[in-house]
């Protein structure tokens, strides 16, 4: 009836598109039946032409991208020619059709990372159904701990790993506040990410910082042996006392903490850190000295998020953090045991459910999952695949996983441009290496770090495991070493670039198998450069009775380490927008990757309270709109905390 009055309107073409498209729906796919379009019209060529569009998303014949992919080929707009065929589309027999009423979820969590987690641990108490969906296997995302044998006293970090507790003072809560308050109403077991015992500044002193070919020492840093070319006012200055002086001299007043605009008025957001950097009488040498000194490359980030520095900020490398005693993992994973566990019928867990497409259905959204399968730490796609409708959806993901998705304001280029692309990931590679013992402290070094501009970048000690009140003496010696290798150095280690892949790449011996193997090349090269930074030769240098690794990149199963604003990124209102992105819809995004905190776990965990701050009422367990933020719940930041390095 649709095609006769178009017709009737002298719509001919259009008319007959409709028409040709109907039979494509009625029998171009075997197993689906649309019988108020199959009497229209039976032309085969068209079909033909959509058919192989349409096999990359099976089970959505009518209502998926493919058949508006085919109408704008056409020249037919989709919305006088695709939808009046739509509404009367079914799927195939024992399948929810798009177009069909079903009875929704009210909250579907996607991602079962630290994110998704804290934000079904929140909503635990909840009348309301709430479902995650882990695309993998495993729980916890970023946050990823691995035993290596033989090592019990504390585990490997592969992703987060280390956390600011909160303390309160007469300018308020300072550290990780949302971190802390999980921690303690978990009770979980915390301890010191190293060993802090005894005088820890004098013992970091004589700490091995090779650069540019070059050993010296901790205490050295700041002096005239550091072998930059670096302007005559800016010799002899630690890498702390130069950035503080790029930020008195690039804004109108530093001691107010200013982070707005430089003293040219142009708001610092919108500017790079080198260029800032540059602009105020900073050397190229000097901020290639900064970013090797922190073991990170700090010049492409966002300048508001990087002037700042305060005047009593303490030096990256003796700042004390805290970790967990049964591994950083155990903080997602309770929060899903116990979110679970409040109401077993209510609340669900989905592994391996991975989301590819979210359409809008009336009050709701339909959701299509693919179906995953993980074996041997590797999880892949199956031919399967789920929908289920939610009242209100909950992204917990970053950026790559979000661009993944097929979703209506993913293919506006304006959302990508100044939204989703306002940040840039940083890649990074962890590797720990078990030892029988801490040959390290036979050359003087008990804690803290070595660091290098060679590709292993940083040496993290973590020696062998503190007598406790049960045992008179150590167990035994064994230790490792964290080799930490981010942006842009961490690609030196992608075997991939030998034309292996994961899994595929050999395992050397005795290392532990992961997404990312430590191949017998990789664990050469990185025995060769720890023995180089330590002034040992390879064949002096103890062999590492184990290891595991991971290699945190774009494009990999689970992206980039952590994600960095850009410039010119107003990134202090985008992380607000992001929240609720599109206004009329119930599509929510989380996480550390658009969050004022982003290098951190408490970015993950800012965010969803920022939702819940914003868009849900606790009290009567429903969700509202345009609520104010009440951001006295969120604690201060101190200079010693939002200015250090950016790790997690």
């Amino acid at each position: 009836m649709y095609a006769f009055n178009m017709m009737h309107r002298g719509n001919i073409r259009v008319a007959i598109l409709v028409a040709v498209l109907a039979v494509l729906v009625s029998d171009g796919f075997a197993g689906h039946t649309y019988k108020p379009c199959r009497r229209i019209c039976k032309r085969e060529e068209l079909r033909r032409k959509c058919k192989n569009i349409c096999a990359l998303q099976q089970g959505y014949t009518c209502g998926g991208g493919c058949w508006k992919r085919c109408l704008g080929d056409a020249g037919v707009p989709p919305k006088f020619a695709l939808e009046p065929c739509m509404q009367k589309c079914t799927r195939s027999a024992g399948s929810t059709s798009p177009t069909e009423k079903c009875i929704p979820i009210d909250i579907a969590v996607i991602g079962g990372g630290i994110g998704g987690a804290y934000a079904a641990w929140k909503l635990k108490e909840s009348k309301q159904s709430i479902h995650l969906f882990e695309y993998s296997n495993r729980i916890g995302g970023r946050v990823y701990s691995r035993k290596l044998p033989g090592i019990d006293y504390r585990l490997a970090e592969m992703g987060a790993m280390r956390f600011f507790p909160a303390v309160e003072t007469r300018e308020g809560t300072r550290g990780h506040v949302f971190v802390t308050n999980a921690i303690e109403s978990l009770k979980l077991e915390t301890m010191d990410f190293q060993d802090y015992s005894g005088d820890f500044k004098s013992n970091i002193q004589n700490n091995t910082f090779h650069l540019r070919g070059m050993h010296m020492k901790y205490i050295d840093l700041g002096s005239s042996r550091v072998p930059y070319n670096l302007y005559h006012d800016e010799i002899g200055k630690s890498s702390i006392q130069l950035r503080r002086k790029i930020y008195e001299a690039s804004v109108p007043n530093s001691d107010s903490g200013d982070k707005k605009l430089d003293k040219d008025g142009i708001e610092l957001f919108k500017q790079r850190y080198d260029r800032i950097w540059r602009k105020y009488g900073g050397s190229i040498e000097a901020i290639e000295y900064v970013s090797d000194v922190l073991g990170f490359d700090v010049s492409e980030e966002n300048a508001a998020s990087n002037v700042p520095v305060g005047p009593s900020e303490k030096p990256y490398d003796e700042i004390r953090v805290k970790t967990l005693r049964n591994g950083m993992s155990a903080l997602p994973l309770t929060m899903i045991k116990q979110f679970e566990e409040n109401n077993s019928e209510r609340h669900k867990v989905h592994m391996n459910h991975k989301l590819i497409r979210i359409e809008k259905q009336g009050e709701n959204e339909l959701l299509t999952f693919q179906k995953t399968t993980t074996s041997n730490y590797i999880t892949s796609d199956t031919k399967e695949q789920a929908t289920i409708c939610a009242k209100r959806v909950i992204l917990a993901l970053h950026r790559d996983a979000l661009m993944e998705i097929d979703w209506q304001p993913l293919k506006n280029q304006k959302f990508i441009d100044s939204r989703l692309n306002a940040v840039y990931g940083q890649d990074a590679l962890k590797m720990y290496l078990g030892y029988e013992e801490p040959w390290w402290e036979k050359l003087g070094f008990t804690t803290g770090r070595a660091v290098s501009t060679l590709p292993v970048r940083q040496m993290i000690y973590k020696g062998k495991g503190k007598p406790t009140s049960y045992t008179s003496k150590d167990v035994n010696s064994k230790s490792m070493m964290l080799v930490y290798s981010p942006y842009p150095h961490a690609s030196f280690w992608d075997d991939s670039l030998l034309d292996s892949h994961l899994l595929a790449t050999p395992l050397a011996t005795n290392m532990l198998a992961s997404e990312y193997n430590i191949s017998e090349t990789i664990l050469a090269e990185a025995h060769n450069q720890i023995a180089e930074v330590h002034q040992l030769r390879p064949e002096d240098l103890a062999k590492p009775y184990t290891g595991v690794m991971h290699y945190w990149k774009q494009g990999g199963p689970r992206g980039s380490a952590f994600y960095s604003w850009k410039g010119g990124a107003d990134w202090e209102n985008i992380s607000k927008q992001m929240i609720k992105p599109i206004e009329d819809e119930n599509v929510h995004i989380v996480g550390s990757c658009y969050s004022t905190h982003q290098h951190w776990i408490e970015g993950a965990l800012t965010s969803v309270e920022e939702l819940l701050n914003m868009h849900y009422n606790q009290q009567n367990d429903t969700w509202i709109e345009n609520k104010r933020v009440d951001r006295r719940r969120r604690g201060v930041y101190s200079r010693e905390y939002e200015n250090i390095p950016r790790w997690t």
